[in-house]
This record gives structure tokens, sequence and C-alpha cells, in this order.
């Protein structure tokens, strides 16, 4: 029983030593690319997820050649909570417009299929849906997984009318309530990935629409990419933030950056200082 309620500590991954080879001038292979100045196949953990991280790397403490984003190191990384009630979603959708505008628009023009058809509804339902617009569909991405977390929002002249967040199947819904037909845009934007961008459907009220999404990796957020000499990938435990590891400095010596093994050596009281 204790087993089961056990938490995993968060890991994080650092890269001492990053080298700068091109990416695109390495030889495909299976997991990844094979770089011929390490002699060695480096794998290609962008697209994965922070709990395929986790999976991949709790229980490794071998060499490892890898590329990542850099938002994907020296960041805490730990199993995903499980999915949050409907009641949790619904507070996180009124936020949507808030976090819509904090990322950036690539202007990439969706050619996305999509379908529209009559809504089907009960007497219940019949004054409201009368004058709603659903837009529906899925997100995935390149690897046709699901994509949780996508921001979906329709626009109506510049300006939003409708926002959601796909859930962990990468599934969304929106409701536009309207009394006259009008044109729309409908922006998909994910972290790391090209934003996808439906422009001019003519939608009236009463009718639904369906649109299927598969995301396609930024290319231009390769140039942050660092890749591995070879050298082991150091995975860290997350200590709590309340830790503090005294150092000695009468005993120990100077600390030296690690990403900057030529500039001055770091002193306690530097760090004193930076800290405040």
């Amino acid at each position: 029983m204790q087993n089961a309620m056990k938490i995993s500590k968060a890991i994080q991954i650092s890269i001492p030593n990053p080298c700068h080879e091109d990416w695109n001038k390495m030889t495909p292979a299976e997991q990844g690319r094979f770089c011929s100045q390490c002699q060695k196949v480096v794998t290609d953990f962008t697209n994965y997820t922070d709990a395929q991280l986790y999976q991949f790397f709790s229980d490794r403490n071998k060499q490892v050649c890898g590329r990542f984003y850099n938002h994907q190191l020296n960041t805490s990384i730990s199993i995903p909570p499980q999915p949050h009630s409907r009641l949790y979603r619904y507070f996180i959708g009124l936020g949507l417009t808030l976090i819509f505008t904090q990322l950036p628009e690539t202007g990439l023009r969706a050619q996305t299929p999509y379908a529209q058809v009559a809504l089907q509804s009960d007497k219940k339902n019949k004054d409201e849906n009368d004058t709603a617009i659903i837009i529906n569909g899925k997100v995935i991405d390149e690897l046709k997984e699901p994509m949780f977390g996508a921001i979906v929002a329709a626009y109506c002249n510049g300006t939003m009318v409708a926002g959601a967040v796909t859930d962990y199947d990468g599934n969304y819904k929106l409701y536009i309530y309207n009394s006259s037909p009008k044109k729309y845009d409908v922006v998909l934007k994910h972290t790391g990935y090209k934003s996808k961008n439906v422009q001019d459907l003519s939608l009236s009220p009463g009718t639904a629409i369906v649109i299927d999404v598969q995301m396609q990796t930024d290319t231009f957020i390769n140039k942050n990419v660092i890749i591995t000499t070879g050298l082991p990938i150091i995975i860290m435990p997350v200590e709590p933030k309340s830790s503090i590891i005294m150092r000695d400095s009468k005993n120990q010596p100077p600390l030296v950056d690690p990403f900057e093994p030529n500039k001055k050596a770091i002193t306690d009281k530097e760090i004193e200082h930076n800290a405040h």
C-alpha cells in the first residue's frame, strides 16, 4: 500500500558540455540521427512529453546523446497529474483569453479539411442550439498522438469570440452564439509547434463544423536546440525549495561556472549578493 502511495521525485535534465553539430547534416537513423563527429546515434527527444522523458531517464544511468529543446532542460520534469474534473477545466477556460495572448502567432495558413453539418438538438436545448455555432475537433502531433493543452480560439473581425483548451485526448469544442451568418478565423496553438490558422469560415447559427488538425514542430526553435556530446546527461532530482546546502568556503575550492569555464571563479560573497 505504501508503494502505491509513493510520489515519484521530479527530475531535471542538464547538459554540461553541449555541442553544436548541425542536426540537418546528420544521417537519419531509427531513433534519431547518426553523428559522424561523435560516432553515436543522437536520439530526438523534442517530441517527447514530460511523461515520456521521465519514463526514459528515471531508470537510466548510461551515456545518451540527445536532441532537446531549451525548455526541456534545467526544469522540473515529473509524471503529469491525473485529468482534472470538468469544473476545473471550466475555470481554466475562463482564463483562456489571458493565456492565449501570450503565445505568438506564426501566421501559418492551414490547409485543413473540415465538415459542416446541421446541429441535432432536442426540445429542451432547441432555443440555445438554434443560435449556437459549434466548432469541435481533435488536435494531434506529428506522431499522431493526441495533444493535451493546445489552445484553440475563434475570431470574428479580429475579436476573440470563443476559446478552449484540448483535453487529454486532444479534443476541443467551441460555442459561438450569434444571430446572423458571419466569417470566422480559427487559430490553434501549442508551445513548440507552428500555429494553424483556418481562415474565412462562413458559419451560420445552428450549424456545427469539425476541424481536426495535425500540428507540426516549429523548425525555427531548432536554433535553440542543444545536442549532447556523448557525455552522460546529468539527471538531477529536484529538491524542495526549502532545502539549503551549506558550503564551507575555507575547505572548498572556488565555484566555477560549467558553461563558462574560463570565467573567473564565483565567490561566496557574489553568491550571497545575487541571492538578495
